[in-house]
């Protein structure tokens, strides 16, 4: 099942027309309509907005295995897609636990929109590539090796901003997608 599809399934299964899950999400209709076609690639913003109209977790969107690892060899953690430009590697998504390690994969031009506040802390480490970090009304260029640690309570936003792939190992408390 297609992200589009699941979360049309999601919307009908809470009895709501797109016009209530406009009101709900503050996205428009029409964009809402395309996620749901497939005719466009939503941001995690816009994910997650979605997901708290329609109720369920971020990560409820995604398939995730639900076996306990302790190791996770490279390579071999579970993959999410976010949108055409952007998807990341669980390292340790099936865990019940209090943080969220994570490679993400970032195409040249691949972003988040802005992020909303929200409760939490957030630690980046850029394993290769370029990447812009604006958090609160400051903007930070990350290179590889760089990194940067944020509470999660003001807006934030990132953007791979160079000409090839970002590389990003990134660590988020609480969990976003489990």
């Amino acid at each position: 099942m297609t992200l589009g599809s699941k979360l049309k399934t999601l919307r009908e299964m809470k009895g709501y027309t797109l016009k209530q899950t406009a009101e709900i999400s503050g996205l428009s209709i029409g964009f809402i309509s395309q996620v749901e076609r497939g005719q466009t690639d939503p941001s995690l913003s816009s994910l997650k907005k979605l997901s708290g109209a329609l109720g369920v977790k971020l990560g409820d969107l995604f398939e995730q295995d639900s076996a306990v690892h302790v190791l996770v060899k490279k390579g071999e953690g579970n993959i999410l897609h976010i949108n055409s430009s952007v998807y990341c590697e669980l390292l340790a998504a099936s865990f019940n636990k209090t943080m969220e390690p994570m490679i993400k994969f970032i195409a040249p031009g691949g972003e988040s929109g802005l992020v909303d506040p929200h409760t939490g802390e957030e630690f980046i480490w850029v394993i290769e590539g370029d990447l812009q970090m604006t958090l609160g009304n400051t903007v930070y260029m990350l290179h590889s090796g760089d990194s940067v640690f944020f509470q999660a309570n003001q807006i934030h936003a990132w953007k791979n901003v160079g000409m090839g792939l970002c590389r990003a190992l990134w660590i988020t408390s609480p969990p976003c997608y489990s």
